[in-house]
């Protein structure tokens, strides 16, 4: 059930492929937003009222849903399952950006639909990976880069975020070519301009509206706090994400809060953040991570750079030894002169 193919033109080397995006808010779609610039279409399967973004910064929806089409369904309902998997079966990417395990639960799980589709790419995007204890925790942006032991580096004398998006960019470029490359049998050269995809990463979160999405992260449980012993524990509950309040604020002693509503959580944002840092200061980490390891809301403690090397999700190690100059050389030059 594929939609008409777009023009495979010299700069749609994904033209002819079809994408089904399960995901929501920046990280899937942004990536599904660049298979679609590289040619690919897009169909965006957006749950009940739509991506909370369309809301929450609009201006960084706009980026992220320009030229994909929207499709509004409820997995929770087998009807609308039924209508989600023949689509799904009809893709040759899919992306997804839940929790591991959420989409077998909603019967959209790679399972599900390479049963229906056997040469899909099923793509799961996951905050802390598929195994290991943080797994299945919830977390956003701040959380990963605090326990990946990057947050300290994020700043202009730090990690170079602008080189290694350029790279991952490349890869991301040089991978569609492949695949035209492929059915056409021809290669293409392909330039990715460092400073053009930061350009594009800032559109991602709005452009010049982009204080649209820094402002909804401004709040008292999107931040970090000093514990007792030095560690820092880092909230990343999102505007919208009522429960995973509660359920922190709860926990951390003021459960006389847990109704209060984001609009109402930004008017009282001193008082809630005086009390957060209060209550953190008087733990220690063993202590915090006791609390909230029995409740579903989004914390991680802010790691050393280097010192997360075991996380789950990361690309395969391949140990290898470091060459000394020209240390190969000598062989190839009697390779190529057997050959000439």
């Amino acid at each position: 059930m594929k939609p008409p193919q777009s023009q495979d033109d010299a700069d749609s080397p994904l033209a002819g492929v079809h994408v089904v995006d399960l995901s929501v808010t920046l990280p899937g779609p942004y990536a599904t937003q660049v298979l679609r610039r590289l040619g690919a279409t897009v169909v965006h399967l957006e749950p009940p009222g739509g991506d909370s973004l369309r809301y929450g910064a609009p201006a960084s929806h706009a980026f992220l849903a320009q030229g994909k089409e929207s499709v509004e369904v409820n997995l929770k309902d087998p009807s609308d399952r039924r209508f989600a998997l023949r689509l799904l079966a009809g893709a040759d990417i899919v992306v997804e950006g839940w929790r591991p395990g959420v989409a077998q639960r909603l019967g959209v799980g790679y399972e599900d639909v390479s049963a229906r589709n056997p040469a899909v790419v099923y793509c799961s995007i996951t905050g802390y990976g598929s195994t290991g204890p943080m797994a299945g925790r919830a977390g956003h942006d701040i959380n990963y880069t605090a326990a990946s032991g990057a947050l300290d580096m994020l700043r202009p004398d730090g990690m170079p975020v602008g080189d290694l998006a350029g790279a991952s960019a490349a890869v991301a470029r040089i991978l569609a070519e492949l695949t035209r490359a492929a059915r056409t049998r021809r290669g293409r050269h392909v330039e990715v301009s460092i400073t053009g995809t930061l350009a594009d990463w800032v559109g991602a979160l709005g452009g010049r509206d982009w204080r649209q999405f820094a402002q909804i992260l401004h709040t008292p449980h999107y931040a970090e706090y000093p514990t007792k012993d030095g560690e820092r524990l880092v909230l990343g509950v999102a505007p919208m994400e009522q429960a995973f309040w509660e359920n922190v604020i709860t926990v951390m002693g003021r459960p006389e809060w847990a109704a209060l509503t984001y609009e109402e959580r930004r008017e009282r944002h001193d008082e809630l953040t005086a009390h957060l840092t209060e209550a953190v200061r008087e733990l220690t980490a063993a202590e915090i991570a006791d609390r909230l390891s029995g409740v579903d809301t989004c914390w991680s403690f802010a790691r050393e750079p280097g010192t997360a090397e075991r996380l789950a999700g990361r690309l395969p190690a391949r140990p290898g030894a470091v060459p000394a100059v020209d240390e190969h050389g000598a062989r190839y030059r009697e390779i190529v002169s057997r050959q000439e």
